[in-house]
């Protein structure tokens, strides 16, 4: 559907596919979930780049990304490539979901895939999610781990390791890093502290 976007209607757009300026699109899902994609021409052949989920990547910037890659193909070049074809975090987590959905099986299925978006756009992309996976180190993700929004919650905080370490080890398998950095990283839980009862003076 051919239109110009605005933040608000970002929000608010149903299922579909919604084109905006120089390229950019918005596909919004039936689960709700927003990506930006860019579509243009790279050496007389048409192609879709993602440029990451919307709210970790916003109307503006979107539109900056799409201006970048029209420039770029215009000239000859290959947004992509000239990048180094090494993908951020945020695109290679949104390339690695359907190799998820084949473990999630079941009446449970929908549910997980829900706490796994959630978890990735809540704790992990606003720290990690325009970081090409080749530049991120062990403590990047030790700072999401202990990040003060994921204080008192272990539960969330093991599955965003889980998560990232399912990433970065995709990035290992397709040659974009030799080693996985979410290894070394630890969640930390912090024991509650038990007093004993105060005695009698004497």
């Amino acid at each position: 559907m051919a239109t110009k976007l605005t933040a608000a209607r970002v929000r608010t757009l149903g299922k579909g596919v919604y084109v905006d300026t120089l390229g950019l699109r918005l596909k919004v899902k039936e689960s709700g979930a927003r990506s930006w994609v860019w579509r243009g021409m790279v050496n007389d052949r048409r192609v879709d780049y993602g440029l990451g989920a919307f709210p970790e990547v916003g109307l503006d910037e979107a539109r900056e990304l799409a201006l970048e890659y029209r420039r770029t193909a215009r000239a000859g070049g290959d947004p992509r490539a000239d990048k180094r074809g090494v993908p951020t975090f945020a695109q290679l987590a949104e390339d690695h979901l359907p190799h998820k959905r084949h473990d999630w099986k079941g009446v449970n299925a929908g549910r997980q895939e829900k706490a796994w978006l959630a978890c990735l756009r809540a704790y992990i992309n606003p720290m990690l999610g325009r970081r090409s996976v080749d530049a991120i180190k062990t403590a990047d993700i030790q700072a999401v781990l202990e990040q003060p929004d994921l204080k008192g919650k272990p539960t969330v905080a093991r599955r965003a390791r889980t998560q990232i370490n399912a990433v970065m080890g995709r990035a290992v398998q397709l040659g974009y890093r030799q080693d996985n950095p979410a290894a070394g990283a630890k969640v930390t839980e912090k024991r509650k502290t038990q007093h004993h009862r105060a005695l009698p003076p004497a």
